[in-house]
C-alpha cells in the first residue's frame, strides 16, 4: 500500500447577508491560476461545507448559490492576490455571507 500526503481542507459556513440564515444548496468551486487543477462541489447542506483541495498551488475560490450573487475569496492580508495556497494537511476556515441577487 502506498500512502500519499493528506490534501488540504477548506471548510466554513455560508449565510444570507441580509437574514443571517444558512444558505442551502451551495457550490464551492476552485481553479488553479496556472490552470493545472480545478473543480467544484455542489453541496446540499445547511450552509456548511468541507472541500478537499489540491496542495501547493494558488487557487481562486468561488462560492455560488441560486438566488445569490457569487462570492470570490479575497485574502485580507494581500487583497491584490486573491488566492488560497495550502500545504498537505493544512485547513482553512471561512465564514461567507452571500448577497441576494434579487432574482430566483
Amino acid at each position: 500500500m502506498r500512502l500519499r500526503p493528506a490534501g488540504a481542507v477548506l471548510s466554513g459556513t455560508v449565510r444570507d447577508k441580509t437574514s443571517g440564515k444558512p444558505v442551502k444548496r451551495i457550490t464551492v468551486g476552485y481553479i488553479d491560476v496556472d490552470a493545472k487543477a480545478g473543480g467544484s462541489s455542489p453541496l446540499a447542506s445547511d450552509g456548511e461545507f468541507h472541500v478537499t483541495l489540491p496542495t501547493r498551488c494558488d487557487l481562486v475560490i468561488i462560492v455560488r448559490a441560486k438566488g445569490y450573487k457569487g462570492w470570490a475569496y479575497t485574502d485580507p492580508l494581500s487583497p491584490s492576490r486573491p488566492v488560497v495556497r495550502l500545504g498537505a494537511g493544512e485547513r482553512k476556515e471561512l465564514d461567507i455571507q452571500l448577497e441576494p441577487s434579487g432574482q430566483d
